[in-house]
């Protein structure tokens, strides 16, 4: 039976990614900061007859990520999905741009995907499916850029 490891399994995308590999026959890892308060996923793990395990990891803790990784140890994952992510401030254009909150949802989008994935590399190689997946949301899209911060960033180039 193939496995899949969600990282911000506890609603949302991650919770409909649980639902969705468990309808599958899948063995879901699903993964959230704080499982006592995650509910729904409670609920799906509760009826899915041992097929889920809700395991413990907040992104924004770099030994959180490790403590997960030795749990999982080489166990095979053949699907690895980095949802867990934030949005960030709404209300910002280039001009005041605050680099300790965007530092933060860098290390939270960027650089926790890329520790969990890093840490978790030898479980999905050794997986007969071998697939990382890193989820962004509609902010990530660049068809999606707020008009505001398009014209600034515009106006900044032709400086």
């Amino acid at each position: 039976m193939p496995t899949v490891l969600i990282t911000g399994a506890s609603r949302g995308l991650g919770l409909e990614f649980v639902r969705q590999y468990l309808k599958a026959g899948w063995q879901v890892i699903a993964t959230c900061r704080a499982p006592d308060k995650a509910d729904g996923l409670r609920a799906v793990a509760g009826g899915a007859n041992g097929k889920v395990e809700i395991e413990v990891y907040d992104v924004t803790d770099a030994p959180s990520a490790e403590r997960l990784a030795i749990k999982v140890g080489k166990r095979p994952i053949d699907h690895l999905i980095a949802n867990a992510g934030v949005i960030g401030p709404r209300d910002y254009t280039p001009a005041t741009v605050d680099d300790a909150t965007w530092g933060e949802v860098m290390r939270v989008n960027v650089m926790a995907p890329l520790r969990i994935a890093t840490l978790l590399t030898d479980a999905v190689a050794v997986s007969e499916r071998k697939l990382m997946a890193f989820v962004s949301s509609r902010l990530g899209s660049m068809g999606s850029t707020r008009p505001a911060a398009s014209m600034s960033i515009a106006r900044a180039r032709r400086r």
